[in-house]
Protein backbone atom coordinates (compact mmCIF):
# COMPACT_ATOMS: atom_id res chain seq x y z
CA UNK A 1 0.00 0.00 0.00
CA UNK A 2 1.28 3.24 -0.86
CA UNK A 3 1.69 6.06 2.26
CA UNK A 4 2.12 9.61 1.68
CA UNK A 5 4.62 11.15 4.32
CA UNK A 6 4.94 14.64 4.36
CA UNK A 7 7.59 16.13 7.29
CA UNK A 8 9.22 19.06 8.54
CA UNK A 9 13.28 18.73 9.55
CA UNK A 10 14.11 19.74 12.89
CA UNK A 11 15.88 23.37 13.79
CA UNK A 12 18.99 21.51 13.77
CA UNK A 13 18.70 19.60 10.31
CA UNK A 14 17.35 23.10 8.35
CA UNK A 15 20.55 24.77 9.98
CA UNK A 16 22.64 21.93 8.77
CA UNK A 17 21.96 21.92 5.80
CA UNK A 18 21.41 25.60 5.01
CA UNK A 19 25.65 25.01 5.71
CA UNK A 20 26.01 22.28 3.58
CA UNK A 21 23.47 22.02 0.78
CA UNK A 22 24.89 19.26 -0.47
CA UNK A 23 23.39 17.52 2.93
CA UNK A 24 20.04 17.05 0.54
CA UNK A 25 21.53 15.61 -1.89
CA UNK A 26 23.48 12.92 -0.20
CA UNK A 27 20.52 12.11 1.73
CA UNK A 28 18.87 10.61 -1.01
CA UNK A 29 20.48 7.07 -1.06
CA UNK A 30 20.16 6.59 2.43
CA UNK A 31 16.46 7.61 2.01
CA UNK A 32 16.19 4.86 -0.32
CA UNK A 33 17.87 2.27 1.86
CA UNK A 34 16.14 3.44 5.19
CA UNK A 35 12.94 2.74 3.83
CA UNK A 36 14.13 0.00 1.89
CA UNK A 37 14.63 -1.40 5.38
CA UNK A 38 11.61 -1.58 6.25
CA UNK A 39 9.88 -3.32 3.35
CA UNK A 40 9.15 0.30 1.31
CA UNK A 41 9.88 1.33 -2.09
CA UNK A 42 10.42 4.96 -2.94
CA UNK A 43 7.57 5.89 -5.53
CA UNK A 44 8.59 9.39 -5.90
CA UNK A 45 9.25 12.45 -3.75
CA UNK A 46 9.75 16.22 -3.17
CA UNK A 47 10.94 19.16 -1.57
CA UNK A 48 8.53 21.57 -0.69
CA UNK A 49 8.39 25.57 -0.92
CA UNK A 50 6.52 25.40 2.35
CA UNK A 51 6.94 26.31 6.08
CA UNK A 52 5.07 23.26 7.71
CA UNK A 53 6.09 20.75 5.76
CA UNK A 54 9.61 20.44 4.02
CA UNK A 55 9.32 17.22 2.00
CA UNK A 56 6.88 14.91 0.72
CA UNK A 57 7.37 11.50 -0.11
CA UNK A 58 4.70 8.56 -1.36
CA UNK A 59 6.44 5.15 -0.08
CA UNK A 60 4.63 1.39 -0.94
CA UNK A 61 5.20 -0.33 2.18
CA UNK A 62 4.35 -3.60 2.60
CA UNK A 63 1.71 -2.36 5.53
CA UNK A 64 0.99 0.11 8.02
CA UNK A 65 3.04 -0.90 10.52
CA UNK A 66 6.12 -0.65 8.33
CA UNK A 67 4.55 2.65 7.27
CA UNK A 68 4.45 3.62 11.02
CA UNK A 69 7.75 2.43 12.29
CA UNK A 70 9.32 5.05 9.73
CA UNK A 71 7.56 7.90 10.97
CA UNK A 72 9.03 6.96 14.54
CA UNK A 73 12.37 6.49 13.47
CA UNK A 74 12.46 9.26 12.43
CA UNK A 75 10.84 11.47 14.88
CA UNK A 76 13.41 9.43 17.38
CA UNK A 77 16.52 10.74 15.60
CA UNK A 78 15.32 14.15 16.02
CA UNK A 79 15.52 14.65 12.27
CA UNK A 80 11.83 15.85 12.16
CA UNK A 81 9.74 17.97 14.30
CA UNK A 82 6.40 17.54 12.62
CA UNK A 83 4.81 14.54 9.68
CA UNK A 84 2.07 13.49 8.72
CA UNK A 85 1.34 9.66 7.33
CA UNK A 86 -1.51 9.44 4.97
CA UNK A 87 -2.54 6.26 3.56
CA UNK A 88 -3.14 6.50 -0.05
CA UNK A 89 -6.00 4.89 -2.47
CA UNK A 90 -7.02 4.42 -5.69
CA UNK A 91 -10.13 5.26 -7.44
CA UNK A 92 -11.50 1.37 -7.11
CA UNK A 93 -11.07 1.45 -2.88
CA UNK A 94 -12.18 4.95 -2.91
CA UNK A 95 -15.45 3.81 -4.77
CA UNK A 96 -15.94 0.90 -2.29
CA UNK A 97 -15.56 2.93 0.61
CA UNK A 98 -18.77 5.57 -0.67
CA UNK A 99 -20.18 1.96 -1.31
CA UNK A 100 -19.61 0.90 1.76
CA UNK A 101 -20.82 3.81 3.50
CA UNK A 102 -24.37 4.08 2.12
CA UNK A 103 -25.78 1.18 4.93
CA UNK A 104 -24.45 4.14 8.05
CA UNK A 105 -25.11 7.39 5.87
CA UNK A 106 -28.73 7.43 6.89
CA UNK A 107 -27.88 6.42 10.86
CA UNK A 108 -25.05 9.07 11.16
CA UNK A 109 -25.90 12.57 13.00
CA UNK A 110 -23.60 15.05 14.31
CA UNK A 111 -22.39 15.45 17.84
CA UNK A 112 -25.65 16.91 19.17
CA UNK A 113 -28.81 15.55 20.62
CA UNK A 114 -29.68 12.74 18.52
CA UNK A 115 -32.88 12.78 16.03
CA UNK A 116 -36.31 12.71 17.46
CA UNK A 117 -37.69 9.64 16.12
CA UNK A 118 -41.13 9.59 13.91
CA UNK A 119 -43.03 7.80 17.02
CA UNK A 120 -41.82 10.92 19.30
CA UNK A 121 -42.88 12.94 16.32
CA UNK A 122 -46.55 11.48 16.43
CA UNK A 123 -46.63 11.43 20.08
CA UNK A 124 -45.91 14.73 20.39
CA UNK A 125 -48.97 15.97 17.73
Amino acid sequence: MQYLILAQYSQEVVRGVLHNPQGIVARDEHAFKFYGSLGGKVVNYWFTRDVEYNFAVVVDFPDLEAAHAAVLTGYSTGAFSNSKLIPLVDTDEFVGALKRAEPARDLFYPPQSPPESEDAEKAAE
